[in-house]
């Protein structure tokens, strides 16, 4: 990546879609072409600007749709989610109820969604998108569909007061796993799994236990088929998600 202008935008993500890069910048996308030498030597392209709304949802006011600040400094995470096909960017910035909709295919910036509730932790597949909501102590999931309107809520996704990590919609878009891991105070015990609903009818189907040591490294595979994580002696393992899934009764 020798003499790549995208590492001086001190991007927060980086994308790949056919042959271009793309780099997000809180609201703004920044997009260049690449080209690979017979002789495997990286040829960049021109950076390219494409911006979001000229203003940024304002959490500081405790209004997740207002969008009227420039003071974002004191909230730096930001959630980007890739759809499917690739050719879509979701980017949603931490405690925000606002999503802005990228268009990789023609580089341009598509709409703004407002959510009904701030998330986090984004994620979006053909039909969903996703992320989560900590009120009250509730570890809460927040499903939508693509035009921004809410489809679900999930309560307590996580078991034993335990708080979500990471959301997933599988490949195949058949279920929502939730990853959650923690201390459980009133048992003393650790705790790390996977929690598995049916979309759709968003019932829970069960649960998938993990080693606790490696509960901030899991992964889902593509097809959402396989759960894979690395075990304390650095080796990668890969377990089929619902052959070890301990269903509800």
């Amino acid at each position: 990546m020798e003499n790549n202008p995208i590492d001086k935008l001190n991007a927060n993500d980086v994308f790949i879609y056919k042959d271009h890069l793309f780099a997000q910048v809180k609201n703004t996308l920044y997009s260049l072409q690449i080209q690979i030498t017979p002789e495997r030597e990286v040829v960049w392209g021109e950076v390219k600007k494409i911006s979001g709304p000229a203003d940024l949802p304002d959490r500081a006011k405790g209004d997740p749709n207002n969008v009227n600040t420039k003071d974002m400094h004191r909230f730096p995470d930001w959630f980007t989610a890739q759809s499917p096909s690739g050719k879509l960017l979701y980017v949603n910035q931490s405690g925000s109820a606002v999503v802005f909709v990228f268009d990789l295919e023609h580089q341009k910036f598509l709409r703004t969604l407002k959510l009904k509730q701030e998330i986090e932790h984004l994620t979006v597949s053909d039909r969903y998108l996703v992320g989560h909501v900590y009120n009250d102590g509730e570890d809460n999931v927040r499903v939508y569909d693509l035009q921004g309107k809410e489809v679900k809520l999930i309560r307590k996704v996580c078991p034993r007061n335990i708080r979500g990590r990471i959301t997933f919609l599988s490949g195949d878009g058949k279920h929502l796993v939730a990853q959650c891991s923690g201390y459980t105070f009133t048992e003393g015990k650790e705790y790390a799994g996977l929690q598995v609903f049916r979309t759709g009818t968003w019932d829970r189907v069960g649960e998938v236990v993990l080693p606790f040591e490696t509960a901030s490294q899991v992964v889902l595979s593509e097809d959402g088929k396989r759960v894979l994580f690395v075990d304390l002696e650095g080796k990668l393992q890969v377990w089929d998600l619902l052959a070890s899934l301990r269903r509800v009764k």
